[in-house]
């Protein structure tokens, strides 16, 4: 290994040698072709060039393979040979190259395996600083090929084959830089993440199965960049319309990003394998209609701070995380007779109230196929929720939501629906089939109404448990289910609305000597609810349907008309019948 002093001998012995020669560097030459393979941990030989210059100095690095993370706290320019013989590849857990210092130039070579956990700041090039020149690389397979945090401004970016990374440039609370002319493959999650980073100019890259995704919570973190349809996604221009009003967009596109928009119609496109199809920031009254999105690598379709869409007769499938996401109060948003499938998540709410679900099928996503969390009064009806990894409809922390008329069938995972932390939700006419644990699970969460349901052939029909107290569960028909309904801890749920309950197919198991109240429908025994003290006290003795609610009830008060004239007609039969209900 080269030591340090050695190592300040040959520059200086360089130095003198040009200034013998009458000639004076503004560079120092490394032309030793020795490679140093360090061992794990170690400052190896680029490091210890970094270490012996000087702001403004310019390092050559010969071609070969290094095994070292650096890091860099000067102005200086490393230059290797060439690109793709002059290899850096790290052997630490953090980023392979750390830049620290402003004015700082990188160029000529590939950087690999900045990777390991935690990996979240571990990167090919990491930036935390300014006007630093990342130019003419190879970066790939990293946790991220460049990460610029907290970098103020004017970072170029610019002719660099980044690939095969976990993320390929991610920008986080850094503005005003450039990113241009790379070429951007195979990223797994991102081509260009932009987190909170404005005024940030994209032009002229050229990517491949990966895109750009904005994210932010503020108006000027998506309409500040300079991003033009030189940029293109699997050969086709990303679209990315900022502060307009109507148009359409029809033509042929890899990606489209509407920030502050309001009445764009985004229409007929075919938008597939790039990081997310269509987002929408701060962006009202646009219509998604009639397109084709699939295999992206996140999102199909994302909304943030945007209200007022309408998202209508889409496919959209095989999208590696939610196919259609909302977030950041964006709120009444009409989703539609889309086809969503084979997602790992079908449609997902956060913190996104007022919204209609309406009419869509939702089959054979990997994990769920509606989850909300922290959302209030949205309504999901007359969806077809089937064959979904885990729960049919998950909603955490959610407030006076309607799940009504949905077909929730074969979901494999937890539960069709599942309520957690939630409250004054209503779950009605549902048809809540052959799920494979719950029909419906309920946890941490009151004053929710379950009425009118069919819930059948489910592992278990109904849970409701963990200080669930005051819900309101009648009318339902509870069949064939394994369990069809147990509570743990439970407190004061109502089994029934006063005057009928729900019906149970194993009741005539567990209370053979029962009695029926024919006229009322009823059974004379409550059913107890397993593993608490909560009782159905009018169980009924017919599944529960609108038509024979009417009929049982026109039933009854014709029979009291007629009974009521048949006494008129004779008062003597009436007297007997008097004088005999009083001695009882």
């Amino acid at each position: 290994m080269i030591n340090n002093k050695f190592k300040k001998g040959l520059v200086l012995a360089m130095i003198l040698l040009f200034i013998g020669t009458s000639f004076i560097p503004s560079t120092v030459g490394i032309i030793d072709k020795k490679i140093t393979v360090t061992t794990f941990g170690s400052r190896g030989y680029i490091q210890g060039l970094i270490d012996n210059a000087s702001d403004g100095d310019t390092i050559y690095i010969p071609s070969g393979i290094y095994y070292e993370n650096i890091d860099i706290n000067k102005s200086i320019s490393l230059i290797g040979e060439d690109k793709n013989t002059t290899i850096i590849h790290g052997i630490e857990f953090k980023s392979v190259i750390n830049i620290f210092a402003d004015w700082v130039n990188i160029s000529g070579f590939t950087i690999r395996n900045g990777t390991g956990y935690p990996y979240y700041y571990n990167a090919g090039v990491g930036l935390s600083s300014d006007n630093n020149t990342i130019t003419g690389n190879i970066i790939l397979n990293n946790s991220y090929g460049i990460f610029l945090f907290h970098s103020g401004y004017n970072n170029n970016i610019s002719e660099n084959i980044i690939s095969n990374n976990l993320w390929g440039i991610y920008l986080k609370f850094s503005n005003g830089n450039i990113i241009t002319g790379n070429n951007i493959a195979n990223n797994e999650n991102a081509g260009i993440f932009l987190e909170y980073s404005s005024n940030t100019t994209v032009t002229g890259n050229m990517m491949v199965n990966d895109g750009i995704v904005i994210s932010g919570f503020d108006l000027e973190d998506w309409n500040t960049y300079s991003i033009d349809t030189s940029n293109t996604v699997n050969g086709k221009p990303i679209i990315y319309w900022k502060n307009k009003i109507g148009g359409e967009i029809t033509t042929s596109v890899g990606q489209v990003i509407l920030a502050n928009c309001t009445e764009v119609v985004v229409k007929n496109q075919t938008i597939n394998y790039c990081s997310v199809g269509i987002q929408l920031g701060f962006s009202s009254n646009c219509t998604i209609i009639s397109n084709e999105i699939f295999s992206n690598l996140r999102n199909g379709v994302y909304l943030c701070a945007s209200s007022s869409n309408i998202i209508i007769n889409n496919n959209i499938n095989l999208n590696k995380e939610d196919c259609i996401l909302f977030v950041g109060s964006s709120d009444n948003n009409t989703i539609t007779i889309n086809n969503i499938s084979n997602n790992n998540k079908g449609i997902g709410l956060v913190d996104s109230s007022d919204n209609i679900i309406l009419d869509n099928n939702i089959t054979n996503n990997n994990w769920v196929g509606i989850g909300g969390q922290s959302c209030r009064n949205n309504i999901i009806k007359s969806n077809n929720i089937i064959n979904n990894g885990g729960f049919g409809i998950t909603l955490v922390y959610n407030i006076n939501n309607i799940i009504t008329s949905n077909n929730i069938i074969n979901n494999e995972g937890n539960s069709g629906i599942s309520l957690m932390n939630c409250r004054n939700n209503s779950i009605t006419s549902n048809n809540i089939t052959n799920n494979k644990n719950n029909g419906i699970r309920i946890y941490w969460s009151s004053d929710n109404i379950v009425i009118g349901n069919n819930i059948l052939n489910n592992l278990k029909g109904l849970t409701i448990e963990f200080a669930s107290n005051n819900n309101t569960i009648y009318h339902n028909n509870f069949i064939n289910n394994t369990d069809n309904a147990l509570g743990y801890h439970l407190s004061d749920n109502i089994w029934d609305d006063g005057k009928y309950g729900n019906f149970w197919s194993d009741y005539k198991e567990k209370y053979p000597d029962a009695k029926k109240k024919i006229f009322k429908g009823i059974w004379d025994t409550p059913y107890e609810i397993e593993g608490g003290d909560n009782q159905d006290n009018y169980p009924l003795i017919r599944q529960w349907s609108k038509t024979r609610t009417r009929t049982i009830t026109r039933n009854i008060v014709s029979f009291n008309s007629l009974f009521q004239w048949f006494l008129e007609q004779f008062p003597l039969l009436q007297k007997l019948i008097q004088q005999q209900w009083f001695k009882q």
